[in-house]
């Protein structure tokens, strides 16, 4: 691979104005693209992330999307092991097996502070139109189909809340889960109880409080995309302390901040749910704080 070709000399200056402010992160990045781009195997690179979006900070990480020829992502991984080396100093590096993505290779690369970088590799038939990537940086396109891909992400709808199907699978699951979060508080086993708290807010009122045009993340960049009357409800349902009692509060909390997300949800998307016998579970659990003084 030769980092002088036109085609990788190209791909950097398109990224250049991405790093601006970030030499650190520029000197690994300008290294990173040169080599990608001078490998003729590799078909597309695009830069996303918080570079992508013109709103990096210094703890960011750099996400870089490799595509490749379908069926050869596998091989080009372990061909790729000495570019990656010869990128910089290497401090830590491993696949992204913990995310259930193999093919996503993490590298943290020595530098004042920690570098981080994303090697994320996709075969060209794995790129689907999603409206998230209708903003990333195309660094290169050997071909033209990463930017037919990048248009008809840009005609993809954008989210409208939780689907009426979303909201049914919730309702359905939502209390047993809220049941088995009691029988464990009961129990006394109050790790798992804190891990099912958590479950709650993560998998449910996330969710849940996500509203139109809003696409979900996780517990990402909550604190700029939710009003802070809905931050105040999910904050209620962090535990005070380590005990049953306060692990009871948190669930009974979690359950309020579930009924009021619900009714928050448009009528055109909740009048079709059939909604669980919620009072049947409720009183069960009722009264179990006053039992259960910290």
């Amino acid at each position: 691979m030769d980092p002088e070709k036109p085609m990788a000399r190209d791909a950097v200056e398109r990224a250049r104005a991405s790093f601006d402010g970030f030499p650190n992160h520029w000197q690994i990045a300008s290294r990173v693209i040169e080599r990608l781009a001078a490998d003729e195997r590799v078909i597309g690179l695009y830069l996303s992330g918080s570079f992508a979006k013109g709103k990096p900070d210094r703890w960011s990480d750099i996400d870089f999307y490799v595509v490749v020829p379908d069926g050869a992502a596998d091989d080009l991984i372990g061909s790729h092991e000495q570019l990656i080396s010869e990128v910089g100093r290497v401090a830590t590096k491993f696949p992204a097996t913990h995310l259930g993505d193999p093919r996503q290779i993490i590298v943290f690369y020595r530098a004042i502070e920690p570098i981080h970088i994303d090697y994320q590799y996709r075969e060209l038939g794995q790129l689907k139109a999603r409206p998230q990537d209708s903003n990333v940086t195309i660094l290169l396109d050997r071909t033209g189909e990463l930017e037919r891909w990048r248009e008809a992400c840009g005609r993809e709808a954008t989210p409208s809340g939780p689907t009426p199907e979303k909201l049914q699978y919730l309702e359905d699951r939502f209390w047993a889960w809220c049941w088995y979060t009691h029988a464990k508080i009961e129990r006394g086993e109050l790790w798992v109880a804190r891990e099912a708290v958590e479950f709650l807010r993560n998998e449910v009122l996330l969710p849940l409080a996500h509203r139109d045009g809003q696409i979900f993340e996780g517990n990402r960049r909550l604190e700029s995309k939710l009003p802070s009357d809905t931050q105040a409800l999910l904050e209620a349902t962090i535990p005070e302390g380590h005990s049953a009692s306060r692990y009871s509060q948190a669930l009974h909390r979690t359950m309020e901040v579930y009924l009021q997300l619900f009714r928050l949800i448009p009528l055109r998307h909740r009048a079709e749910v059939h909604l669980v016998d919620r009072a049947y579970f409720r009183a069960k659990m009722s009264g179990y704080e006053k039992s259960n003084p910290t």
